[in-house]
Formats: structure tokens, C-alpha cells, sequence
């Protein structure tokens, strides 16, 4: 597990459930969306890799015939057996999957494959991909809100370099797209978006920042969080963009 990602999001039962709290949800189109692009029926049993607390999960359970959630922090686990129970909660990692060859129909990655070695993580959801699985990777985007809120965007801004991180992050960083133009055991990725909006109160808002792995992982957390309390707006609309990337496993891989 990358080592901010563990500090951000492995730290506490409490910082889990702030997570929960504070992360948008994906579009609401996104299940039926994921359901036709990669064939999922309620005979479908579908691998949600890097689960967190199970936003992905929740949306899938309904139309798949059962979900593995893997992910391997505890905490992050003990919160999506609670908020999904019907899914099957595994510890493990994207390099190492705890699966059997071929025992997948589609997997699903939400906000997390930049934390993967890609190149490792790729033979991996090969290996436990039927033939002709789906693979979608995705990811909940902010863009901007309303009321427009400059100030808190610049401290943010600060935290992300005192955390070092570059502005190439997420589903901007160009290393996971080098991953799949050079493995053969995927089909070229192809690509969709939708566009949503949450209207939120300040705490939520300071929960959705808070779950962000590079303030989740500051020594100083507690004093950054406050000062975005006293930045977030009291009510806001955020808008976000749900992007989505999907391919399938060749049949020869």
C-alpha cells in the first residue's frame, strides 16, 4: 500500500468514517452505466478493488450477483462491512490479489489506481479476469463550487506542496496510462464522463477534505482542519465530473 495512502486512509476507525462521510458519491448513472458497458447480470460476480468504504459496492450490489470488496485497510474494511453487508470483505492489495485465476466476470476500481504499482496491479486483474472481463477504472472529480471559494482553493493548494505532491495526480498522473499502452492482456481503454452535484453543509464539505489522503496524512491535521472550517462556505453545491475508463481482458492474455 503507497505509503501516504496508509498514513491518509489506514490511520483510524475515525478517519474511515470521516471518509465515508465526506466523499461524494459517483454519479447516479454510473451503476446501470457499469452494468451495460461490462455485461454485469445478477449472475456477475464483480471484484471492487481498493473498496475504501464501499461507495462502489453499494452502487453494484443490487445488479451483480455478489461483490468482493478488497482492500487492505482495516479500518476502511471494518466501515464497508457495516455500510454494504451483503458484499464479500477481503483484505489484500492490487499487486496481490487473494483470488483465484479466472474466478472474476468484471473488477472495478474506484479513486485508487494511482496508488498501484499499474504495471503488477494489470497482470494481476489479468490473472483473475475471466476471458473477456471488464475492467472500469474510475474516478470522482471535483471541478468547482458554489459559491466560488478562492481563499480555501489556495490553502488546499498549499497542503498538496507541503505534502509534495506535484499537480500530476490521480487520474491525471500519466503512469497508469503508460500501464495499459504497454500490456497486451487488455483491450485499448476507452473513456466516458458524467456530471453531477452534491449540495452540501461546512461539515461535510470539511469531511469530503479531510478524507483527501494528502491532508489525512499531515502531521498537522487536526490545525488544517480547522482552519478549513473557517474557509467552507456554511451551504454549497459541489460539482463533480465521474470519469470513467474501461477495457476488457483479451481473450488470449
Amino acid at each position: 500500500m503507497d505509503p501516504l495512502a496508509q498514513r491518509g486512509f489506514g490511520a483510524s476507525l475515525d478517519a474511515a468514517r470521516v471518509y465515508d462521510r465526506g466523499r461524494p458519491g459517483y454519479a447516479p448513472e454510473l451503476a446501470p452505466w457499469l452494468a451495460e458497458e461490462l455485461g454485469l447480470s445478477r449472475s456477475s460476480r464483480v471484484l471492487d478493488l481498493a473498496a475504501g468504504t464501499g461507495q462502489l459496492s453499494r452502487l453494484l450490489m443490487p445488479l451483480v450477483g455478489s461483490v468482493v470488496a478488497v482492500e487492505p485497510a482495516a479500518a476502511m474494511r471494518e466501515v464497508l462491512a457495516s455500510r454494504v453487508p451483503g458484499a464479500e470483505v477481503v483484505e489484500g492489495v492490487a499487486e496481490q490479489l487473494p483470488l483465484a485465476d479466472g474466478s472474476i466476470d468484471a473488477a472495478v476500481v474506484g479513486n485508487a489506481f494511482h496508488w498501484f504499482d499499474a504495471d503488477v496491479a494489470l497482470r494481476e486483474l489479468a490473472r483473475v479476469l475471466r476471458p473477456g472481463g471488464g475492467l472500469a477504472i474510475v474516478w470522482n472529480i471535483g471541478r468547482d463550487t458554489e459559491p466560488p471559494t478562492p481563499e480555501l482553493e489556495t490553502y488546499v493548494a498549499g497542503l498538496r506542496t507541503e505534502a509534495g505532491l506535484g499537480p500530476m495526480t490521480g487520474s491525471q498522473d500519466p503512469a497508469w496510462r503508460r500501464a495499459f499502452a504497454a500490456t497486451d492482456a487488455f483491450a485499448p481503454l476507452r473513456y466516458h464522463e458524467l456530471l453531477h452535484t452534491r449540495e452540501q453543509d461546512r461539515e461535510t464539505f470539511v469531511a469530503y477534505l479531510a478524507s483527501l489522503a494528502f491532508i489525512a496524512a499531515l502531521p498537522t491535521r487536526d490545525t488544517a482542519i480547522e482552519r478549513l472550517r473557517e474557509l467552507a462556505p456554511e451551504v454549497s453545491i459541489l460539482s463533480m465530473r465521474t470519469e470513467c475508463h474501461w477495457t476488457r481482458r483479451r481473450l488470449a492474455a
